[in-house]
C-alpha cells in the first residue's frame, strides 16, 4: 500500500490500473472493499487486525467481510490456537484477477482532461 499526492491509501490492484484514487470520489461500494480484502490476504496480510488495516476498513465492516468472503469460499479460515488466520483460496484468486482484468479493460487508454 502506497500513499498518492493527498495522503491517502491506494491499493496495488487499483494503483495499477487507474492509478491513485482522487479525493472526491465517493465511497467505495461492496465489490470494492471486497476485492480489497482479498487483495490484503494475497499481498501478506492473515491476521484480521493486519487485513483491517491494509484494506482500510473499520473492525465491524472487516469481520463482516471477512465471514462472507469465508461463507462464499473467497477466504480458508486457518485456526492458529486462539487466532485465525486467513488464506486466499483459488477460487478468491481466480475472481481477484477476473475483477482486475475488467477493471483494466474499463481502464481509459489515456488520463481523463482535467
Amino acid at each position: 500500500m502506497s500513499a498518492d499526492s493527498c495522503g491517502e491509501p491506494t491499493f496495488d490492484v487499483f494503483a495499477r490500473v487507474r492509478g491513485p484514487r482522487p479525493k472526491v470520489q465517493g465511497r467505495r461500494s461492496h465489490i470494492e472493499m471486497m476485492i480489497h480484502v482479498l487483495d490484503a490476504v494475497r499481498n501478506g496480510a492473515d491476521r484480521p487486525t493486519q487485513v483491517m488495516y491494509k484494506s482500510n476498513l473499520s473492525w465491524s465492516i472487516c469481520q463482516s467481510f471477512l465471514g462472507r468472503l469465508s461463507e462464499r469460499g473467497f477466504l480458508k479460515v486457518v485456526s492458529d490456537g486462539p487466532r485465525r488466520r486467513y488464506k486466499l483460496t483459488p477460487t478468491g484468486l481466480e475472481m481477484l484477477s477476473s475483477f482486475t482484468r475488467v477493471a483494466e479493460a474499463m481502464a481509459p487508454a489515456a488520463p481523463l482532461p482535467r
